[in-house]
């Protein structure tokens, strides 16, 4: 639609600009509320960088999956060269966990006051995504249809997956404000209810169910077995493991003999 914009004197593409800027808004966001941790500021941007660099590398080596099973199927060996936010979250939460995973309570603290913001870096994103046409729905005649272009400049009417996506990842970050709220008056003011690492696996919960219900409606999904692509498998997947952990860490802090405000309960996952 609008894979270039000027700026005065510069030319900037559109994907690459609000991505940018998403990251930029995410990310002071995330070490403006970790700034709230009684930790010295230089942790704090430790930590944010660390993620954002892990995220990073996260985001196209995602792509090793569907570049195995194309070998596999084809014996063709060529790299898959697509971006995948699955990639993003999975890099950046590795490596706050690895920082942290021998103090659960603060790692479930971090996680929590860090990892929301993160929702908006798709809520920005998606514009870029909308500009230059990826990430596009699939031709409908659903009244939810819009006349928009593919990657390839096909336009067509579709469903305008980015910007619906936007609004689910910008009705996510609400949602985790309005639990972290709650948690505040239930948990006390670090908001750990009912344990540390809660609202950062809701987070992760919530993101996995809409790009899940999202891969249904996208034209560009990588097939992996009949209707079902590479990001129905990990969303599954994520959607499982949060539950694990959230039924574990529930049961955990209602033992009598277990602290109220208990870590997240990773520590075992983990080699110590």
């Amino acid at each position: 639609m609008f894979p270039t914009f000027r700026l005065g004197p510069w030319e900037l593409q559109t994907y690459s600009t609000a991505y940018a800027a998403g990251l930029i808004l995410a990310g002071m966001l995330a070490f403006l509320r970790l700034r709230q941790l009684p930790d010295p500021p230089q942790r704090h941007m430790r930590d944010v960088l660390a993620a954002i660099a892990a995220g990073l590398v996260g985001t196209y080596l995602i792509a090793v999956f569907p570049t195995a099973q194309r070998f596999i199927q084809t014996g063709e060996l060529a790299w898959v060269s697509r971006a995948s936010f699955i990639g993003t979250l999975a890099g950046g939460t590795l490596a706050v966990v690895l920082l942290y995973h021998r103090n659960p309570a603060s790692l479930g603290r971090r996680l929590d006051r860090g990892g929301p913001p993160w929702a908006l870096l798709l809520v920005v994103g998606r514009i870029g995504c909308l500009g230059i046409g990826c990430c596009g729905g699939r031709i409908t005649e659903s009244a939810l249809a819009m006349w928009l272009p593919d990657e390839a400049g096909r336009w067509a009417m579709r469903y305008p997956t980015q910007i619906m996506s936007g609004l689910a990842n910008l009705l996510i970050f609400g949602v985790l404000l309005a639990v972290e709220r709650y948690g505040q008056k239930r948990g006390g003011k670090d908001g750990t209810w009912p344990f540390g690492g809660f609202l950062f696996c809701l987070y992760i919960g919530l993101f996995c169910l809409e790009r899940f219900s999202m891969e249904w409606l996208r034209a560009d999904a990588t097939p992996l077995w009949g209707p079902l692509s590479w990001a129905h498998l990990v969303t599954l997947a994520g959607m499982g493991a949060v539950a694990a952990v959230i039924v574990r860490g529930v049961r955990k802090a209602r033992r009598p003999e277990a602290p109220q405000r208990s870590g997240l309960p990773l520590p075992g996952l983990l080699p110590r």
